[in-house]
């Protein structure tokens, strides 16, 4: 990985180590969790147990997939989010998602939310790699982040120091880069106003990957 890739990770974890308390209590959009609720149905018709987070922030995703039943694990770049996740109950690590730490075919499910949209391409075809690595052959994955125009730099409006990284991908694009390892069953595009009266568009993405199955990571 090149040098700014590991800048940017850094950038990540440092910002949302300040942010991961407020995160904790701000809770969800009710939109997130209604697809949630849905996701979790579809695991459970198709006899779904072992389910992997990418970036679990907080873990608030993560304690309603356990309290549903769920075996759970996770990562997150963020240790100030990996204390709070591990205290909700979820086995989580300090990890990228470009390296995951589990064995190769180990889940059925996975669940990332708004993480996917903070990767440079190189990265976000690595992590789309890994994701296949460590999933069963017809494991069921869902998706969510911020889309928008093709553009990509720091975030204009954040708060600390230093701003995030965003890649805003356009709908074509980020579908065909799911779709170069998973087959796309869904891709939704969800209009949500913000408080300063701008548009943006946030993508839902259910896919289904065909699974690598390998030597697994220690």
């Amino acid at each position: 990985m090149t040098n700014d890739g590991y800048r940017l990770r850094s950038d990540l974890a440092r910002y949302y180590d300040q942010d991961a308390a407020a995160r904790a209590v701000r809770g969800l959009p009710d939109e997130r969790v209604a697809r949630r609720e849905r996701f979790i149905g579809r695991l459970r018709e198709e006899r779904r147990h072992r389910l992997v987070e990418i970036g679990t922030g907080p873990g608030i995703d993560g304690a309603a997939f356990l309290e549903a039943g769920f075996d759970v694990s996770g990562v997150d770049l963020s240790p100030a989010h990996v204390a709070l996740a591990r205290a909700a109950g979820i086995d989580v690590q300090v990890a990228a998602a470009q390296e995951l730490p589990f064995a190769s075919g180990w889940f059925d499910a996975l669940w990332s939310m708004s993480v996917l949209m903070h990767m440079p391409d190189p990265d976000l075809h690595a992590a789309l790699a890994e994701f296949a690595r460590v999933l069963r052959p017809g494991a069921l994955a869902a998706f969510g982040m911020w889309g928008g125009d093709g553009t990509q730099g720091l975030h204009p409006d954040d708060t600390f120091d230093p701003p995030r990284y965003f890649n805003w991908r356009t709908d074509e694009a980020m579908s065909a880069a799911i779709g170069r390892h998973a087959r796309l069953e869904s891709f939704e595009v969800l209009p949500v106003q913000a408080a300063n009266g701008r548009t943006f568009r946030y993508q839902w993405v259910l896919a289904r990957f065909p699974g690598k199955l390998g030597r697994g990571r220690p």
